[in-house]
């Protein structure tokens, strides 16, 4: 047991997963950690850096917190979501760089979350539309990184139910082994950044 410990904290690479609240008598994996608590430290350790891809944002579930008491969304595992979402703004507050880089469902630019964020002049958003290159399509993928050096990639949506009421499977890359890694994460996000810049054009790609 003690050796097996050891190499799961010795691993470049960690599996993360989200398993739901609830009595379904079902735990994670061996090494593995649970999704809100990857996010919510990343946000928690970064120092100079935060960036995260998210096709929309619900952290907070204030539609669902209108239908269900504040016991029932505690119950149903709710506070998951507060607990990232204010990871993100203590980290905004200290003046990390945050980008997030979304897409066009449920127009998460004018959710309370990334209004909020926007507050700080230190946090910026984009959205992502490959409508001129496909004619449709969404951001669907879900890459955080943290000051470079530590990244998440996996299936989880930024929104309190993949926290706490779905299935979700990711992998968290950190240490010294997962630097290739996290370098091919941090340079992905920096090329699709670039392309949801309003000042970049498909005539200047040839």
């Amino acid at each position: 047991h003690t050796s097996a410990m050891s190499a799961c904290a010795e691993s470049a690479l960690t599996l993360v997963q989200s398993i739901p609240v609830g009595d379904f008598n079902i735990g994670l994996a061996p090494c593995a950690r649970p999704t809100w608590e990857v996010l919510t430290n990343l946000a928690k350790s970064s120092k100079k850096s935060l960036d995260a891809t998210a096709m929309y944002v619900d952290l907070l579930g204030l539609r669902d917190r209108e239908l269900f008491s504040a016991s029932q969304m505690k119950a149903l595992g709710g506070d998951r979501g507060y607990e990232l979402f204010d990871a993100m703004r203590t980290a905004a507050h200290r003046g990390v760089a945050i980008r997030l880089l979304l897409g066009t469902l449920q127009d998460p630019l004018n959710s309370t979350e990334v209004r909020t964020l926007l507050e700080f002049p230190n946090v910026q958003a984009r959205q992502w539309d490959p409508t001129h290159w496909y004619g449709g399509g969404i951001m669907h993928a879900k890459v955080w990184v943290a000051d470079a050096r530590t990244a998440y990639i996996g299936s989880a949506n930024s929104d309190w139910k993949s926290l706490a009421q779905v299935k979700e499977l990711g992998l968290l890359l950190d240490g010294m082994h997962a630097a290739e890694g996290v370098d091919e994460l941090a340079s992905f996000f920096e090329l699709f950044w670039r392309w949801a810049s309003p000042t970049f054009s498909t005539s200047r790609v040839t």
